[in-house]
């Protein structure tokens, strides 16, 4: 009986517990070509799912697994040079609520700081969260240890539903909004080091996936480094089914019961 991941976003469960997984590999090279950039897609689409196939892909600690993984995808017949090339630094900031400016602030910070911890115990790395009030004071101090460590790869910083928290912001006057995103803003602040280690190569490269393009675009030269592909034709499929993609899953249910009448 096949297995549809309903609910299920982590790529290596998928692939290692038998569920159905549509290959979405052969984006990889394309990916490639933009070194950050932003894709953005309703919910359910599938953005945590990609991510999470992007880390197993990249992540340097991921190479001896990369067979059981992805045989049977397109990449694994087309690797390119920067498979199991990269130290995945992760951020996700859903389940932010949506309250007062202060805990939305401790939220962000706290979401950060999981990220940061997250990332030195998976690569037993002698880096943690500087003690700070600042999400992006904390990054910040993470990417200079980093960089102390001269590890021959760099970062790719993967950032998912980057906009939960501040759409919601969205539906009271839009002070609060701005207030995120002005300059000196918390908001802001974080993604301002993001771009500043990319300028300086400490941070090689970075995805973001969202809803909307406003939180972004409202920064301004915040975060002015990245290439938002949601409406360029080559990814229009990345994220998401097409219909033919749609109709070979409807069909597997009568594919298995010709393939059991036929074996019996």
């Amino acid at each position: 009986m096949f297995k549809i991941p309903y609910g299920e976003s982590h790529f290596e469960t998928l692939r290692l517990q038998g569920y159905v997984y549509i290959d979405k590999t052969r984006f990889i090279e394309e990916v490639e070509k933009t070194k950050r950039l932003i894709h953005l897609r309703p919910r359910r689409f599938g953005k945590s799912l990609f991510l999470s196939m992007l880390d197993s892909y990249y992540d340097v600690n991921s190479a001896d697994k990369f067979d059981e993984l992805f045989k049977g995808l397109y990449i694994h017949e087309n690797p390119t040079e920067n498979k199991n090339n990269y130290y995945i630094l992760r951020f996700n900031f859903s389940g932010i609520q949506n309250t007062e400016k202060s805990d939305l602030e401790d939220g962000f910070l706290n979401k950060v700081k999981a990220g940061i911890k997250s990332f030195s115990d998976r690569y037993d790395l002698d880096i943690r969260p500087k003690e700070s009030n600042s999400a992006g004071g904390v990054l910040g101090a993470l990417l200079n240890d980093f960089q102390m460590l001269k590890k021959p790869q760099k970062i790719y910083i993967l950032i998912d539903e980057y906009d939960h928290f501040t759409n919601s912001v969205l539906g009271g006057d839009g002070g609060d909004f701005l207030a995120l995103l002005e300059r000196g803003g918390f908001v802001r602040s974080f993604y301002e080091i993001i771009k500043e280690k990319a300028e300086l190569g400490i941070v090689e490269r970075i995805f973001i996936t969202g809803v909307m393009s406003i939180t972004l675009d409202s920064m301004t030269s915040g975060f002015n480094v990245a290439t938002n592909v949601t409406t360029y034709d080559r990814f229009a499929d990345m994220i998401g089914f097409r219909a033919d993609e749609v109709k070979s899953l409807l069909a597997l249910p009568l594919q298995l019961q010709m393939l059991k009448i036929k074996c019996s």
